[in-house]
């Protein structure tokens, strides 16, 4: 049995991590990847960061970002991110995925460029049907539920 590895599969689910200098940045980002489903997802929160630049340690209130993508599409982001990032540096790393719930990983496969591996499994819809699986509903904040079948 060979060593276990990272995965060269295209289609494998990926934590994108990078920081914003400002949440109207990090919307302005977020808006952009996830126009080009290039990312399914961004996760967006407050941090304080503490860093070596050009030969001092500097300190600065950025926004952290969590996004969903897949292996095939992490030159491509990168590429945007670039583009359309204020930093001369910006953070950009990729985090496997060792293990998810399959209609999640389905879901961030289906909704960025890449096709889902498993076409039976299909995302949860709240009743008014805006929810996705694994999002939550804006009004409530609750996760959305399946209807029962009874």
């Amino acid at each position: 049995m060979p060593a276990p590895g990272p995965r060269d599969d295209l289609s494998e689910v990926l934590f994108l991590y990078t920081v914003a200098a400002s949440e109207a940045e990090a919307r302005r980002v977020a808006s952009h990847l996830l126009k080009r489903r290039l990312v399914a997802c961004v996760n967006a929160f407050p941090v304080s960061s503490r860093y070596w630049w050009k030969g001092k340690i500097e300190s600065a209130s950025e926004v952290a970002m969590v996004m969903k993508s897949t292996q095939g599409l992490v030159r491509e982001v990168a590429k945007e991110l670039r583009r359309v990032h204020s930093y001369d540096v910006p953070a950009l790393v990729a985090l496997p995925v060792a293990e998810g719930l399959g209609a999640y990983l389905d879901w961030v496969r289906g909704e960025t460029r890449g096709p889902p591996l498993s076409k039976a499994v299909k995302p949860i819809k709240a009743r008014n049907g805006r929810a996705r699986a694994g999002r939550r509903t804006r009004r409530s904040g609750a996760w959305p539920r399946r209807a029962s079948s009874a």
